[in-house]
């Protein structure tokens, strides 16, 4: 119960004292925390980051960008996010079928108590079991004999449509697709 059990109070302090001094903080930090499972302590390494002032979409692009750079293929699943967070802007970080983070908007009554204007997103993530699902060995294609054909669509979808189950929706469609990108 004295160890430390999540990443983002410290965090969370250092925007409070970066802010006097800059506009924009992005701050993350690399560490274990500590947990109980049933009755066993358990501990794990766990990257955990802020960003101020930066909405949900913000974080999504911060995540998405590391985990192409990881060559790791992301998707954000509806989740019911704990009170510190914005319910209505979170979402679980998950490749293949394991959850390995999340990100979400930190709740504005947190905010309040520590003086800081929202927005402010974070996002956490499992080194432990990201890097078993990790590949080890990179595999480079040769360059393709004929350029890539480049297609711009225009969909309108309903609201309430997964922009990650919609792409892959989109990929399964055939085997020549290789990469969708939403703009807007």
């Amino acid at each position: 119960e004295l160890m430390r059990q999540s990443l983002f109070k410290r965090l969370l302090k250092a925007v409070v004292q970066n802010i006097k001094y800059k506009e924009s903080v992005r701050l993350f930090e690399l560490g274990k925390i500590y947990y109980m499972e049933g009755e066993t302590p358990l501990e794990k390494y766990s990257l955990a980051a802020v960003l101020y002032p930066a909405n949900y979409f913000d974080a999504k692009v911060v995540g998405e960008t590391l985990f192409q750079a990881l060559s790791v293929h992301l998707q954000f699943e509806v989740v019911d996010a704990p009170a510190t967070y914005n319910k209505q802007k979170s979402a679980a970080l998950v490749v293949g079928k394991e959850r390995v983070g999340m990100v979400a908007e930190v709740h504005s009554r947190i905010l309040q108590t520590l003086g800081i204007e929202p927005p402010v997103t974070c996002f956490t993530l499992d080194i432990d079991l990201l890097s078993t699902l990790l590949l080890k060995v990179k595999i480079y294609k040769p360059i393709p004999k004929y350029p890539p054909l480049i297609e711009d669509l225009s969909i309108v979808v309903g609201k309430e449509v997964l922009t990650g189950k919609l792409i892959d929706e989109i990929k399964t469609a055939s085997s020549l697709i290789v990469k969708v990108e939403f703009l807007d």
